[in-house]
């Protein structure tokens, strides 16, 4: 029950529109290996050098942007391969299909604004996060449904805060800001569907 409020929680802080934090940035560039620090499982959680380590040029933030959206991308579509075969919900399968379908079509767009911004296309290498996490549901034995779901409430909260940060720089590439402004409607709606499916979960 604590887990289920926890990450019921993050899934609502995630559609208020709360779920950023000043740290974004020092995270992003933590994981795409700007710092010399070690990633944890946790975004939150690292260690070496972040606190010496210079600030970011607007290019190389924007282009840590497209790397963590990239990655968020496909732990959702990796994620949602791997449910899809453990799962006996329809309701779970149905949202990991739909998880497949339109993070596989944000990555696309993802990289037409990459392309426009004159960025390195999106990669297809996960951060380390989201491996961790990725490792975690592959391991996962009854409970699978129960982590893939909890993993996604906090998936879908990241990239909210990652897309609003996005759209409200003022010295961004615009390319990157309209796309974050097409995609926060869906992550939004996303998130919603998220909670539900927990909700329904703990009912039964």
């Amino acid at each position: 029950m604590k887990s289920f409020l926890i990450i019921t929680s993050v899934a609502a802080l995630a559609l208020a529109g709360c779920g950023q934090s000043e740290g974004d940035a020092k995270r992003i560039a933590n994981d795409t290996g700007a710092t010399n620090g070690t990633a944890t499982g946790n975004p939150a959680e690292y260690t070496g050098t972040t606190a010496t380590t210079p600030a970011m040029s607007a290019a190389d933030s924007a282009q840590a942007f497209v790397a963590e959206v990239a990655s968020s991308d496909q732990f959702e579509i990796q994620a949602s391969q791997i449910i899809a075969q453990k799962t006996a919900n329809a309701d779970v399968k149905r949202f990991a299909q739909l998880m497949m379908d339109e993070h596989g079509a944000n990555t696309n767009e993802l990289g037409r604004a990459a392309s426009r911004a004159a960025l390195d296309p999106p990669g297809t290498v996960l951060l380390p996060k989201h491996q961790t996490r990725l490792d975690e549901l592959r391991q996962s034995g009854s409970n699978s449904d129960r982590v893939y779901l909890d993993q996604q409430a906090v998936a879908h909260a990241e990239a909210l805060a990652l897309v609003r940060d996005m759209i409200t720089k003022t010295t961004g590439p615009e390319p990157l800001a309209d796309f974050g402004k097409a995609a926060l409607p869906v992550l939004e709606e996303h998130a919603r569907q998220v909670a539900d499916l927990i909700k329904a979960q703990a009912a039964n």
